[in-house]
């Protein structure tokens, strides 16, 4: 018999509570002293983090990921979900279903850790198995074998298990073997989630009842799959995108990235390598907080073309940090990103680029005036007898 995997809580594939320190929030990066001059001071809003933010969007990212999962190997005819083919033994009439290791097709039949599978209908998948150098939407990282478990619930009499007990299983199951195969390296954060491909109802009827646990990039949505390049071992896993993207937004969140042209949350500036300037251990959020303000405040400014163009937009700088789960697993990287809070816990919406042709929330951009040339604050007099 497998090894009994954990519980939920202790799934990988959910953020862990030490996630972050305990109790505290990211500190709200103090402005230079010129901010009142240049325009809004890069930040971490007291409410609207980018952590907070990222917290959020993994949140909403494993709420939906059963849901994604389960239409990959569930809509449609569950009889043609990978292609079946006839059983190779015959069952005799009223004997149990024979397992031929076959029923879901040789892809899924010859699966293994270090497989990589990829399709092309995400309605009615055939998957294949391709090169893991090649673009694929899946790497296998343990087989399973329900059989093995002590309980008639995945016995040879069993009737098909539904897609809500798949998703249990995923993280029950699954999150564990992701966590074998990678030797604790999955960011909880990052670009992968753990996903499960389970036989289809005629191969359940068969007497399949092997799943494939293993890896896949999706959107925070859950439901589109990303084309993954190379093993997820030899990647960076940090959740970032090219300058010039914007995201989407749904309840005041960044969803997926959008035209810019259509309403969004945020437009990325640019990418920091967190290992240039803290190339060892793991520096804490305000360490990484301190590098960040000025940094992303400066590729902004670059971005849009000068400080004035940043100031103009009326836009702050915003980007998230390296929690330290993730920064075990080799995360390095975040975005710099600039928008608008509109609210505790909620950006504003944005069309058009803040390169130009930019709106907020239907109205085009507001600079304050600049102060007049001069000094702010007269010299103080001298005293009576000075």
């Amino acid at each position: 018999m497998p090894p009994v995997a954990p519980p939920p809580g202790e799934s990988p594939a959910a953020e862990p509570a030490g996630a972050e320190p305990t109790g505290t929030e990211p500190p709200q990066t103090e402005p230079p002293a010129d901010s009142p001059a240049d325009g809004p001071a890069p930040q971490h809003h007291p409410h609207l983090t980018a952590q907070n933010m990222r917290r959020s969007l993994i949140l909403v990212a494993l709420g939906s990921l059963a849901a994604a999962v389960i239409t990959l190997v569930s809509t449609g005819n569950l009889d043609s979900v990978f292609g079946s083919s006839e059983p190779s033994v015959a069952a005799n009439a009223g004997d149990a279903p024979v397992k031929t290791g076959s029923s879901e097709g040789p892809a899924f039949a010859d699966a293994k850790a270090g497989t990589c599978l990829t399709w092309d209908d995400q309605q009615n998948p055939e998957i294949a198995q391709v090169d893991c150098a090649q673009p694929h939407l899946f790497e296998v990282a343990e087989r399973v074998d329900l059989s093995n478990f002590p309980s008639s619930e995945f016995g040879p009499h069993a009737q098909v298990t539904e897609a809500q007990r798949y998703a249990t299983l995923r993280d029950s199951v699954c999150a564990p073997a992701v966590g074998r195969y990678l030797g604790g390296g999955l960011d909880p954060s990052g670009r992968f989630t753990v996903g499960l491909i389970h036989p289809g109802g005629k191969g359940w009827s068969q007497g399949e009842r092997t799943v494939l646990c293993g890896l896949q990039e999706t959107g925070v949505d859950g439901t589109s799959f990303r084309p993954i390049t190379g093993t997820v071992a030899g990647q960076d896993q940090s959740r970032v995108h090219p300058p010039g993207t914007c995201l989407g937004i749904e309840n005041g969140l960044p969803t997926d990235p959008v035209d810019c042209a259509t309403d969004h949350s945020v437009e990325v500036t640019g990418q920091v390598d967190l290992a240039t300037q803290f190339p060892g251990e793991w520096p804490p959020l305000d360490k990484q907080d301190e590098f960040l303000g000025q940094t992303c405040r400066k590729i902004s400014e670059d971005y849009l073309g000068g400080a004035d163009a940043l100031r103009n937009s009326t836009l702050t700088v915003y980007w998230s940090t390296q929690a330290l789960p993730s920064w075990l697993a080799g995360s390095r990287k975040v975005d710099c990103t600039i928008g608008f809070g509109e609210t505790e816990g909620a950006y504003a919406v944005l069309t058009g680029t803040a390169k130009g042709g930019l709106m907020i929330d239907g109205k085009a951009p507001a600079p304050k005036p600049l102060p007049p040339p001069g000094r702010a604050v007269a010299p103080p007099l001298p005293s009576v007898g000075e």
